[in-house]
This record gives C-alpha cells, structure tokens and sequence, in this order.
C-alpha cells in the first residue's frame, strides 16, 4: 500500500498540468459508468425479476399465429386441446373466446 501512494501523487500531479485533458477524462468515466448503470437497470427491470403478480411465470404460455415464407399457417386452436385445464374455466372462457373470433372474420 506503501507503494501506491507516490503512484498515487505522480498521477494527480500529471492531471493538473493538464486540466482539459484530466476533464476529458472525468467526463468519459462519468458517461461510461452511467450508461452501464442505466443498461443493468434496465436488463435487471426487463429479464432478471420476476414478473410482479404473477405467482408461478413457467406456467406462462404464449399463443400466436405463425406463417412461413411457403405460405403454410400454424394455428394455435389446433394446439388448445393439448393445453392443461386451468382452475377458474379459463380454458373454457380462451377456447369459446377464439371460436367466435374466428368464425366472425371475413374469408
């Protein structure tokens, strides 16, 4: 630790001699340090915590529509049947739901 100190001193005598420079280099260090902060905040809010009120997030299922460049659909009705029932009829309420969606659209 002894040896540190003049270390230390030489650096700082160094940036006072050249006070733009020494300036210039407080501001990288600030904006690199912020932009970091800002970049794990924002990680941490978005994929790190857990979603607030929501007791059990790998019970969480996604359903969409997908078409490939052929042209070929995939549609998630046809997948409904194999999805676990739910407490509350939620299955019930999703599936009636979808129908009436898809069987009031123009074709």
């Amino acid at each position: 630790m002894r040896d540190l100190l003049p270390d230390f001193r030489y650096g700082l005598r160094l940036l006072a001699k050249a006070p733009g420079f020494a300036l210039a280099a407080v501001a990288v260090l600030a904006l690199g340090l912020g932009a970091s902060t800002t970049t794990f905040s924002l990680l941490n809010a978005i994929l790190i915590r857990p979603l607030p009120g929501i007791a059990e997030p790998e019970r969480l299922v996604m359903l969409g529509r997908t078409q490939t460049r052929r042209g070929l659909r995939h549609d998630f009705l046809s997948e409904l049947p194999r999805l676990p029932r739910s407490e509350g009829g939620l299955h019930r309420r999703l599936r009636s739901a979808l129908r009436t969606r898809a069987s009031s659209r123009p074709k």
